[in-house]
């Protein structure tokens, strides 16, 4: 199966959402793939050539990734963010496993919350910037590998530069 197509993942995912808003367009469900970034909504989806694995490998020859790396890496995803144009208002979505990760990374339990703050995404981003100054991955509690690192930026970019608030976690 290519990146493009839908999984059955993504489809449940994409009717559990619709379920909670009915024929409304006020969501959108945010997948962090490894190659791609897909935005879907009820009026239809937009893919952004950034993904995990794809800006760790463009951007991150170390790891930890350098400050440098990091600020250029940002660079890229600010880039690709500015072609998007999404409604004001929308409820994010997301049910892939690094966002359930950083919820976790964030202290959040799973079994009494499902919502995650931006003020969350940036406490786990600034761990991992911590990491790129040169503070051990290990004494952050974070995984140790780019991919993670990269996600981190793509979620923490695009809910600061497309103004959401929150992401709801959907198991």
């Amino acid at each position: 199966m290519s990146a493009l197509e839908p999984t059955r993942q993504n489809a449940s995912a994409t009717d559990a959402v619709r379920a909670l808003h009915g024929s409304t367009d006020d969501w959108c469900l945010l997948e962090l793939g490894e190659q791609q970034t897909v935005f879907r909504r009820a009026a239809g989806q937009d893919r952004l050539a950034i993904g995990s694995h794809k800006t760790a490998l463009a951007h991150f020859r170390h790891f930890p990734p350098t400050a440098v790396e990091m600020e250029l890496a940002i660079m890229t995803v600010e880039d690709a963010l500015a072609s998007l144009r999404l409604p004001a208002g929308l409820t994010l979505y997301c049910g892939d496993a690094l966002a359930w990760q950083i919820a976790r990374l964030a202290g959040i339990d799973p079994a009494s919350g499902t919502t995650v703050s931006i003020a969350a995404v940036e406490q786990v981003f600034e761990r991992v910037a911590m990491m790129a100054l040169g503070h051990p991955a290990l004494l952050e509690g974070l995984p140790e590998h780019r991919e993670f690192a990269a996600g981190i930026l793509i979620l923490r970019e695009l809910m600061h530069h497309m103004g959401f608030e929150s992401l709801r976690l959907l198991s």
